[in-house]
Protein backbone atom coordinates (compact mmCIF):
# COMPACT_ATOMS: atom_id res chain seq x y z
CA UNK A 1 0.00 0.00 0.00
CA UNK A 2 1.32 3.39 -0.99
CA UNK A 3 0.73 6.07 1.63
CA UNK A 4 0.32 9.52 0.12
CA UNK A 5 1.76 12.14 2.44
CA UNK A 6 -0.06 15.19 1.15
CA UNK A 7 -3.70 16.16 1.00
CA UNK A 8 -5.00 16.05 -2.57
CA UNK A 9 -6.29 19.04 -4.53
CA UNK A 10 -10.03 19.55 -4.47
CA UNK A 11 -12.98 21.87 -4.96
CA UNK A 12 -15.62 21.93 -2.24
CA UNK A 13 -18.99 23.62 -2.65
CA UNK A 14 -21.92 22.66 -0.43
CA UNK A 15 -24.52 25.34 -1.10
CA UNK A 16 -27.44 23.57 0.60
CA UNK A 17 -29.18 25.98 2.95
CA UNK A 18 -29.77 24.13 6.21
CA UNK A 19 -32.47 25.01 8.73
CA UNK A 20 -32.01 22.96 11.88
CA UNK A 21 -34.18 22.56 14.96
CA UNK A 22 -37.76 22.95 16.12
CA UNK A 23 -38.30 26.14 14.09
CA UNK A 24 -36.92 24.73 10.82
CA UNK A 25 -40.26 24.60 8.99
CA UNK A 26 -40.95 28.25 9.78
CA UNK A 27 -38.79 28.89 6.71
CA UNK A 28 -40.60 26.55 4.31
CA UNK A 29 -42.90 29.05 2.59
CA UNK A 30 -40.14 31.58 1.99
CA UNK A 31 -37.87 28.85 0.60
CA UNK A 32 -40.56 27.64 -1.80
CA UNK A 33 -41.06 31.21 -3.01
CA UNK A 34 -37.34 31.54 -3.73
CA UNK A 35 -36.98 28.31 -5.67
CA UNK A 36 -40.43 28.12 -7.29
CA UNK A 37 -41.51 31.61 -8.41
CA UNK A 38 -44.94 30.32 -9.45
CA UNK A 39 -45.21 28.03 -6.42
CA UNK A 40 -45.74 24.84 -8.43
CA UNK A 41 -44.53 22.00 -6.26
CA UNK A 42 -44.42 18.20 -6.37
CA UNK A 43 -44.46 16.70 -2.87
CA UNK A 44 -42.79 13.27 -2.70
CA UNK A 45 -43.33 11.05 0.33
CA UNK A 46 -43.66 7.45 1.44
CA UNK A 47 -46.49 5.81 3.32
CA UNK A 48 -48.57 6.93 6.25
CA UNK A 49 -45.88 7.83 8.78
CA UNK A 50 -45.79 11.54 7.97
CA UNK A 51 -49.58 11.63 8.24
CA UNK A 52 -49.63 9.85 11.59
CA UNK A 53 -47.13 12.30 13.10
CA UNK A 54 -49.01 15.31 11.74
CA UNK A 55 -46.18 16.45 9.46
CA UNK A 56 -48.20 15.96 6.26
CA UNK A 57 -50.95 18.28 7.49
CA UNK A 58 -48.43 20.87 8.66
CA UNK A 59 -46.63 20.93 5.31
CA UNK A 60 -49.86 21.09 3.34
CA UNK A 61 -51.20 23.89 5.54
CA UNK A 62 -48.03 25.93 4.95
CA UNK A 63 -48.13 25.37 1.20
CA UNK A 64 -51.87 26.05 0.88
CA UNK A 65 -51.69 29.20 2.98
CA UNK A 66 -48.93 30.39 0.67
CA UNK A 67 -51.10 29.74 -2.38
CA UNK A 68 -48.98 26.94 -3.81
CA UNK A 69 -50.09 24.64 -6.63
CA UNK A 70 -49.46 21.16 -5.23
CA UNK A 71 -49.19 17.73 -6.80
CA UNK A 72 -48.41 14.67 -4.72
CA UNK A 73 -46.40 11.51 -5.31
CA UNK A 74 -46.82 9.07 -2.40
CA UNK A 75 -45.65 5.48 -2.27
CA UNK A 76 -41.86 5.75 -1.96
CA UNK A 77 -40.42 2.50 -0.56
CA UNK A 78 -37.01 1.71 0.93
CA UNK A 79 -34.46 1.12 -1.83
CA UNK A 80 -36.38 3.50 -4.15
CA UNK A 81 -37.62 2.22 -7.48
CA UNK A 82 -37.23 3.70 -10.95
CA UNK A 83 -40.89 3.08 -11.79
CA UNK A 84 -42.01 5.70 -9.29
CA UNK A 85 -39.39 8.11 -10.64
CA UNK A 86 -40.89 7.77 -14.13
CA UNK A 87 -44.34 8.53 -12.70
CA UNK A 88 -42.97 11.60 -10.93
CA UNK A 89 -41.32 12.91 -14.10
CA UNK A 90 -44.62 12.56 -15.94
CA UNK A 91 -46.47 14.52 -13.24
CA UNK A 92 -43.86 17.28 -13.31
CA UNK A 93 -43.99 17.67 -17.07
CA UNK A 94 -47.77 17.58 -17.25
CA UNK A 95 -48.17 20.18 -14.48
CA UNK A 96 -45.24 22.51 -15.18
CA UNK A 97 -43.74 21.74 -11.77
CA UNK A 98 -40.90 24.05 -10.71
CA UNK A 99 -39.61 22.39 -7.53
CA UNK A 100 -39.67 18.97 -5.88
CA UNK A 101 -40.21 18.76 -2.12
CA UNK A 102 -39.16 15.47 -0.49
CA UNK A 103 -40.80 14.75 2.87
CA UNK A 104 -39.39 11.62 4.48
CA UNK A 105 -36.22 9.57 4.71
CA UNK A 106 -33.35 8.94 2.35
CA UNK A 107 -35.40 6.99 -0.19
CA UNK A 108 -37.81 9.91 -0.59
CA UNK A 109 -34.90 12.28 -1.12
CA UNK A 110 -33.21 10.02 -3.66
CA UNK A 111 -36.50 9.64 -5.52
CA UNK A 112 -36.99 13.41 -5.58
CA UNK A 113 -33.45 13.98 -6.86
CA UNK A 114 -33.91 11.44 -9.62
CA UNK A 115 -37.22 13.01 -10.69
CA UNK A 116 -35.65 16.48 -10.68
CA UNK A 117 -32.82 15.27 -12.91
CA UNK A 118 -34.78 13.04 -15.28
CA UNK A 119 -37.21 15.93 -15.87
CA UNK A 120 -34.57 17.45 -18.16
CA UNK A 121 -33.39 14.17 -19.70
CA UNK A 122 -34.83 12.93 -23.00
CA UNK A 123 -34.16 9.25 -22.31
CA UNK A 124 -35.14 6.88 -19.52
CA UNK A 125 -33.98 7.47 -15.96
CA UNK A 126 -32.14 4.12 -16.03
CA UNK A 127 -29.74 5.60 -18.59
CA UNK A 128 -28.58 8.20 -16.07
CA UNK A 129 -26.93 5.57 -13.88
CA UNK A 130 -23.19 6.10 -13.69
CA UNK A 131 -23.35 9.59 -15.17
CA UNK A 132 -21.97 12.85 -13.81
CA UNK A 133 -24.92 15.09 -14.67
CA UNK A 134 -23.87 18.70 -15.32
CA UNK A 135 -27.09 19.96 -16.88
CA UNK A 136 -30.11 21.59 -15.31
CA UNK A 137 -31.99 19.98 -12.40
CA UNK A 138 -35.30 21.04 -10.88
CA UNK A 139 -34.71 22.55 -7.42
CA UNK A 140 -35.03 19.93 -4.68
CA UNK A 141 -36.03 20.84 -1.12
CA UNK A 142 -35.96 18.31 1.71
CA UNK A 143 -37.85 17.85 4.97
CA UNK A 144 -36.01 14.94 6.56
CA UNK A 145 -37.74 12.53 8.93
CA UNK A 146 -34.92 10.02 9.37
CA UNK A 147 -31.20 10.06 10.06
CA UNK A 148 -28.59 8.05 8.22
CA UNK A 149 -28.60 8.37 4.45
CA UNK A 150 -27.07 11.85 4.35
CA UNK A 151 -28.54 12.40 0.88
CA UNK A 152 -30.20 15.59 2.15
CA UNK A 153 -26.91 17.38 1.47
CA UNK A 154 -25.11 15.30 -1.18
CA UNK A 155 -24.59 15.41 -4.94
CA UNK A 156 -25.72 11.83 -5.56
CA UNK A 157 -28.75 9.60 -5.70
CA UNK A 158 -29.07 5.79 -5.58
CA UNK A 159 -31.93 3.83 -7.14
CA UNK A 160 -33.03 0.24 -7.61
CA UNK A 161 -33.76 -0.90 -11.13
CA UNK A 162 -36.61 -3.38 -10.62
CA UNK A 163 -36.08 -4.97 -14.02
CA UNK A 164 -32.35 -5.68 -13.79
CA UNK A 165 -31.95 -5.92 -9.99
CA UNK A 166 -29.11 -3.40 -10.19
CA UNK A 167 -28.75 -0.79 -7.46
CA UNK A 168 -26.58 2.09 -8.57
CA UNK A 169 -26.67 5.85 -8.71
CA UNK A 170 -25.69 8.96 -10.56
CA UNK A 171 -24.15 12.23 -9.50
CA UNK A 172 -24.03 15.90 -10.33
CA UNK A 173 -23.34 19.23 -8.64
CA UNK A 174 -26.96 20.40 -8.89
CA UNK A 175 -28.37 17.21 -7.38
CA UNK A 176 -27.46 18.72 -4.04
CA UNK A 177 -30.73 19.96 -2.47
CA UNK A 178 -31.24 23.71 -2.41
CA UNK A 179 -32.76 23.76 1.09
CA UNK A 180 -32.93 21.10 3.80
CA UNK A 181 -35.07 21.26 6.93
CA UNK A 182 -33.90 19.12 9.85
CA UNK A 183 -36.13 18.99 12.92
CA UNK A 184 -35.04 16.16 15.24
CA UNK A 185 -38.58 15.90 16.62
CA UNK A 186 -39.70 14.39 13.31
CA UNK A 187 -37.39 11.45 13.96
CA UNK A 188 -39.00 10.62 17.33
CA UNK A 189 -41.43 8.13 15.76
CA UNK A 190 -38.75 6.27 13.79
CA UNK A 191 -38.68 2.73 15.15
CA UNK A 192 -35.68 1.03 16.72
CA UNK A 193 -34.80 -0.95 13.60
CA UNK A 194 -34.65 2.07 11.31
CA UNK A 195 -32.95 4.16 13.99
CA UNK A 196 -30.24 1.53 14.36
CA UNK A 197 -29.85 1.16 10.59
CA UNK A 198 -29.47 4.93 10.24
CA UNK A 199 -26.78 5.08 12.91
CA UNK A 200 -24.85 2.28 11.19
CA UNK A 201 -25.20 4.09 7.87
CA UNK A 202 -23.78 7.30 9.39
CA UNK A 203 -20.88 5.37 10.91
CA UNK A 204 -20.21 3.60 7.63
CA UNK A 205 -20.16 6.90 5.71
CA UNK A 206 -17.58 8.13 8.18
CA UNK A 207 -15.42 5.03 7.96
CA UNK A 208 -15.52 4.87 4.16
CA UNK A 209 -13.59 8.16 4.04
CA UNK A 210 -11.57 7.48 7.17
CA UNK A 211 -9.87 4.38 5.81
CA UNK A 212 -7.80 6.13 3.18
CA UNK A 213 -4.26 6.10 1.86
CA UNK A 214 -4.07 9.90 2.12
CA UNK A 215 -2.25 10.13 5.43
CA UNK A 216 -1.71 13.85 4.96
CA UNK A 217 -5.45 14.52 5.35
CA UNK A 218 -5.02 15.08 9.09
CA UNK A 219 -7.99 17.44 9.32
CA UNK A 220 -10.32 14.96 7.62
CA UNK A 221 -9.32 12.19 10.02
CA UNK A 222 -9.93 14.30 13.09
CA UNK A 223 -13.38 15.33 11.80
CA UNK A 224 -14.10 11.66 11.19
CA UNK A 225 -13.12 10.80 14.74
CA UNK A 226 -15.41 13.53 16.11
CA UNK A 227 -18.27 11.99 14.12
CA UNK A 228 -17.49 8.50 15.41
CA UNK A 229 -17.40 9.76 18.99
CA UNK A 230 -20.77 11.41 18.43
CA UNK A 231 -22.35 8.23 17.07
CA UNK A 232 -20.97 6.06 19.86
CA UNK A 233 -22.06 8.56 22.52
CA UNK A 234 -25.53 9.48 21.27
CA UNK A 235 -26.45 6.52 19.06
CA UNK A 236 -27.37 4.18 21.93
CA UNK A 237 -29.30 6.97 23.66
CA UNK A 238 -31.32 7.76 20.53
CA UNK A 239 -31.97 4.02 20.12
CA UNK A 240 -33.16 3.49 23.70
CA UNK A 241 -34.76 6.90 24.31
CA UNK A 242 -36.46 7.78 21.02
CA UNK A 243 -37.77 11.14 22.27
CA UNK A 244 -34.45 12.33 23.66
CA UNK A 245 -34.13 15.52 21.61
CA UNK A 246 -30.43 16.09 22.17
CA UNK A 247 -29.51 12.53 21.22
CA UNK A 248 -31.67 12.65 18.10
CA UNK A 249 -30.24 16.07 17.21
CA UNK A 250 -26.62 14.96 17.47
CA UNK A 251 -27.25 11.78 15.48
CA UNK A 252 -29.19 13.69 12.83
CA UNK A 253 -26.56 16.38 12.33
CA UNK A 254 -23.77 13.79 12.49
CA UNK A 255 -25.36 11.75 9.70
CA UNK A 256 -25.67 14.85 7.51
CA UNK A 257 -22.08 15.91 8.10
CA UNK A 258 -20.72 12.39 7.57
CA UNK A 259 -21.92 12.48 3.97
CA UNK A 260 -21.84 16.10 2.78
CA UNK A 261 -18.29 15.88 1.39
CA UNK A 262 -16.32 17.58 4.13
CA UNK A 263 -14.38 14.40 4.94
CA UNK A 264 -13.99 13.20 1.34
CA UNK A 265 -12.66 16.14 -0.68
CA UNK A 266 -8.88 15.92 -0.88
CA UNK A 267 -9.13 12.56 0.85
CA UNK A 268 -10.52 10.32 -1.87
CA UNK A 269 -11.19 6.68 -1.07
CA UNK A 270 -13.16 3.75 -2.47
CA UNK A 271 -16.46 3.40 -0.66
CA UNK A 272 -16.16 -0.32 -0.98
CA UNK A 273 -18.55 -1.41 1.79
CA UNK A 274 -21.31 0.64 0.19
CA UNK A 275 -20.56 -0.83 -3.22
CA UNK A 276 -20.81 -4.34 -1.79
CA UNK A 277 -23.99 -3.60 0.15
CA UNK A 278 -25.69 -2.19 -2.92
CA UNK A 279 -25.31 -5.60 -4.51
CA UNK A 280 -26.97 -7.15 -1.46
CA UNK A 281 -30.02 -4.88 -1.35
CA UNK A 282 -30.30 -4.93 -5.15
CA UNK A 283 -30.68 -8.71 -5.01
CA UNK A 284 -33.29 -8.39 -2.24
CA UNK A 285 -34.80 -4.92 -2.09
CA UNK A 286 -36.47 -5.72 1.24
CA UNK A 287 -33.07 -5.59 2.96
CA UNK A 288 -32.44 -2.35 4.81
CA UNK A 289 -29.27 -0.62 3.63
CA UNK A 290 -27.92 0.05 7.14
CA UNK A 291 -28.56 -3.54 8.19
CA UNK A 292 -26.54 -4.79 5.23
CA UNK A 293 -23.72 -2.43 6.15
CA UNK A 294 -23.77 -3.77 9.71
CA UNK A 295 -23.01 -7.25 8.39
CA UNK A 296 -20.39 -6.15 5.86
CA UNK A 297 -18.44 -3.36 7.61
CA UNK A 298 -16.86 -5.20 10.57
CA UNK A 299 -15.91 -8.10 8.31
CA UNK A 300 -14.27 -5.72 5.84
CA UNK A 301 -12.40 -4.08 8.75
CA UNK A 302 -11.11 -7.45 9.93
CA UNK A 303 -10.01 -8.37 6.39
CA UNK A 304 -8.32 -4.98 5.92
CA UNK A 305 -6.37 -5.09 9.18
CA UNK A 306 -2.70 -6.01 8.74
CA UNK A 307 0.71 -4.62 9.70
CA UNK A 308 0.53 -2.00 6.93
CA UNK A 309 -2.98 -0.74 7.63
CA UNK A 310 -3.07 -0.95 11.42
CA UNK A 311 -2.16 2.73 11.81
CA UNK A 312 -5.72 3.81 11.02
CA UNK A 313 -7.17 1.37 13.56
CA UNK A 314 -4.70 2.67 16.14
CA UNK A 315 -5.88 6.23 15.48
CA UNK A 316 -9.48 5.19 16.15
CA UNK A 317 -8.48 3.24 19.24
CA UNK A 318 -6.56 6.13 20.79
CA UNK A 319 -8.56 9.13 19.59
CA UNK A 320 -12.10 7.72 19.71
CA UNK A 321 -12.01 5.06 22.41
CA UNK A 322 -9.15 6.34 24.58
CA UNK A 323 -7.10 3.15 24.33
CA UNK A 324 -3.47 3.03 25.46
CA UNK A 325 -1.28 3.96 22.49
CA UNK A 326 1.31 1.41 23.64
CA UNK A 327 -0.98 -1.53 22.87
CA UNK A 328 0.47 -3.47 19.89
CA UNK A 329 -1.16 -2.17 16.69
CA UNK A 330 -2.69 -5.45 15.51
CA UNK A 331 -4.09 -6.16 18.95
CA UNK A 332 -5.56 -2.68 19.13
CA UNK A 333 -7.06 -3.19 15.69
CA UNK A 334 -8.91 -6.25 16.92
CA UNK A 335 -10.09 -4.33 19.99
CA UNK A 336 -11.39 -1.52 17.79
CA UNK A 337 -13.29 -3.89 15.51
CA UNK A 338 -14.85 -5.50 18.55
CA UNK A 339 -16.11 -2.07 19.68
CA UNK A 340 -17.98 -1.68 16.40
CA UNK A 341 -19.36 -5.22 16.61
CA UNK A 342 -20.59 -4.59 20.14
CA UNK A 343 -22.40 -1.44 19.06
CA UNK A 344 -23.89 -2.92 15.90
CA UNK A 345 -24.88 -6.36 17.20
CA UNK A 346 -25.22 -6.14 20.99
CA UNK A 347 -26.54 -2.60 21.45
CA UNK A 348 -28.34 -1.82 18.18
CA UNK A 349 -29.42 -5.43 17.58
CA UNK A 350 -28.49 -5.44 13.90
CA UNK A 351 -28.20 -8.80 12.05
CA UNK A 352 -24.83 -10.49 12.50
CA UNK A 353 -24.61 -12.35 9.19
CA UNK A 354 -26.22 -12.80 5.79
CA UNK A 355 -28.55 -15.51 7.09
CA UNK A 356 -29.96 -13.19 9.77
CA UNK A 357 -30.15 -10.49 7.11
CA UNK A 358 -32.52 -12.68 5.13
CA UNK A 359 -30.35 -13.79 2.22
CA UNK A 360 -30.89 -17.33 1.01
CA UNK A 361 -27.89 -19.53 0.19
CA UNK A 362 -28.48 -19.50 -3.56
CA UNK A 363 -28.18 -15.70 -3.55
CA UNK A 364 -24.53 -15.81 -2.58
CA UNK A 365 -23.24 -17.24 -5.86
CA UNK A 366 -25.11 -14.58 -7.84
CA UNK A 367 -23.93 -11.81 -5.55
CA UNK A 368 -20.29 -12.89 -5.60
CA UNK A 369 -20.36 -12.80 -9.40
CA UNK A 370 -22.01 -9.36 -9.43
CA UNK A 371 -19.68 -8.01 -6.74
CA UNK A 372 -16.68 -8.66 -8.99
CA UNK A 373 -17.87 -5.72 -11.03
CA UNK A 374 -17.78 -3.41 -8.00
CA UNK A 375 -13.99 -3.25 -7.76
CA UNK A 376 -13.21 -1.69 -11.13
CA UNK A 377 -9.66 -0.59 -12.07
CA UNK A 378 -10.50 2.98 -11.04
CA UNK A 379 -11.82 1.79 -7.70
CA UNK A 380 -8.75 -0.37 -7.15
CA UNK A 381 -6.58 2.74 -7.20
CA UNK A 382 -8.50 4.10 -4.21
CA UNK A 383 -8.64 0.95 -2.09
CA UNK A 384 -7.33 1.29 1.45
CA UNK A 385 -6.02 -2.25 1.19
CA UNK A 386 -5.32 -3.21 -2.43
CA UNK A 387 -5.61 -6.78 -3.64
CA UNK A 388 -1.83 -6.85 -3.37
CA UNK A 389 -1.37 -6.99 0.40
CA UNK A 390 2.17 -5.68 0.14
CA UNK A 391 3.16 -2.06 0.08
CA UNK A 392 5.01 0.54 2.00
CA UNK A 393 5.10 0.85 5.74
CA UNK A 394 3.87 4.11 7.20
CA UNK A 395 6.27 6.03 9.39
CA UNK A 396 5.21 6.48 13.01
CA UNK A 397 6.32 10.07 13.29
CA UNK A 398 2.86 11.67 13.40
CA UNK A 399 1.26 12.39 16.74
CA UNK A 400 -1.97 10.49 17.42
Amino acid sequence: MEIRREMEDFMFCAPTQLFFGRTALDNLAESINIWSPNKRVLVVYGGGSIKKMGLYDKVMDILNEDGAYIKELPGVEPNPKMGLVREGVHICRENRIEAVLAVGGGSCVDTAKAIATAFYYDGDVSELVGQWWKKEVLPVLVISTASGAGTEMTTSTVLNNEDTKVKKGFHGPDLRPKVTFLDPEYTFTVGKWQTAAGIVDGISHTLESYFTQVDGAYFHARVGEALLKTFFEYGPIAYNEPENYNARANVMLGCTWACNGITTKGNYAAWICHGLEHEVSAYNDKITHGAGLAVITPRWMRWALDENTAFRFVDIGVNVFGMDKNIPPLKMGEMVIRKFEELFFDVLQMPRNFKELGLVDEALEVMVKDMQGVVTPNIQKLLFKPNDAGGHQRSSGRML
